[in-house]
């Protein structure tokens, strides 16, 4: 092992005993008839209640992986590689067969995803209590967006904030689809994302700020921070459509709505605000092209002055009009490049390493 993995296990409650657990149990799990690579099994110990995970992990992955569960080891690794994943193991090998039978039907892949995030064990629990019901009418979900909102941190309770407020959002009040319940609900931080609708959507829609639904939406779906994005918006927008700043409400609404919106935000607030020299050459478009694609750390990497980043946007943007830049890209690009940003584990370092990830 490294200092830097032995670190990561200790920085968690329980470290100590993690420590001790993999200690005793790595060469053990490591040999057959487990097969992991220390690497796993450092996984597994780096999350709160680490012991209990490894040690549920040698007590039932032989038995996951074999008839009538059928998981990989993999699977059972990545179930076990979150906070309460001894709790998740335990509910799967409790709940699988039955939630892959009727009247649930899921398959175990679907119950996989569900089990390996944090709170895995009570997102099952839910979905096995609210599946059916959220599959009727007057919600009419199907097993595939309850599926895809209980897969993520915290999905209990986006579950049972779907099922309490989606009739209230798709009332002609708020006016949302179910789609677009749904696809707030389906992120991290969703349960907080569609309260922070509803207490907002109406007041957005109207002036000053003179959104549509679909961008309110737009807003609190963007992964992991949509309450923080919309909150941001509110509080943000009336200055930024105004002089000195000067940008549109469309400029707005495309900077926040992509992960770390909130940060985004503020960080183009800061550079109209006191300008950075190595983005004073940056147009109000441009800047607002930059923030869309790499949120808060893409600014940041242009004023440190990574090799080649000035060039790189320049060539991304230059022939996008004025007013345009922030749809310059194909959508597929931008996702990509969003998600590269967004799971960068160093993001000074990210824009020189996106030159050559994207060949530009």
């Amino acid at each position: 092992m490294t200092p830097a993995q032995v670190v990561g296990i200790a920085s968690n409650i329980g470290g100590k005993q993690a420590l001790e657990t993999v200690q005793k149990l790595l060469r053990e799990l490591c040999a057959p008839p487990y097969g992991l690579i220390p690497a796993q099994v450092v996984g597994i110990a780096s999350h709160d209640g680490g012991k209990q995970a490894l040690e549920t992990v040698r007590r039932l992955l032989r038995e996951l992986c074999a008839p009538p569960y059928g998981l990989t080891p993999a699977q059972v690794v990545g179930i076990a590689s979150n906070r309460g994943g001894k709790q998740a193991l335990e509910t799967v090998r409790r709940l699988l067969r039955e939630l892959c039978a009727p009247p649930h039907g899921l398959t175990p892949a679907q119950v996989v995803g569900i089990a390996s995030h944090d709170g895995g064990k009570q997102a099952l629990e839910t979905v096995r209590r609210l599946l059916r019901e959220l599959c009727a009418p007057p919600y009419g979900l199907t097993p595939a967006q309850v599926v895809g909102i209980a897969s993520h941190d915290g999905g209990k309770q986006a579950l049972e904030t779907v099922h309490r407020l989606l009739p209230v959002l798709c009332d002609p009040l708020y006016g949302l689809t179910p789609a677009q319940v749904v696809g707030i609900a389906s992120n991290g931080g969703g349960k907080q994302a569609l309260e922070t609708v509803q207490r907002l959507l109406r007041e957005l829609c109207a002036p000053p700020y003179g959104l549509t639904p679909a961008q309110v939406v737009g807003i609190a779906s963007n992964i992991g921070g949509g309450k923080q994005a919309l909150e941001t918006v509110q509080r943000l927008l009336p200055e930024l459509c105004k002089p000195p700043y000067g940008l549109t409400p469309a400029q707005v609404v495309g900077i926040a709505s992509n992960g770390g919106g909130k940060q985004a935000l503020e960080g183009v607030v800061a550079q109209l605000s006191t300008p950075h020299p190595a983005l004073a050459a940056f147009t109000n478009d441009r800047l607002v092209a930059l923030a869309c694609l790499g949120g808060r750390p893409a600014l940041e990497a242009v004023k440190n002055g990574l090799p080649r980043a000035v060039a790189l946007i320049r060539k991304m943007n230059k022939r996008v009009p004025e007013r345009t830049a922030h749809h310059g890209a194909e959508l597929g690009t931008i996702l990509r490049l969003l998600s590269f940003f967004q799971g960068h584990s160093n993001p000074t370092h990210a824009f020189h390493e996106a030159t050559a990830e994207f060949e530009m």
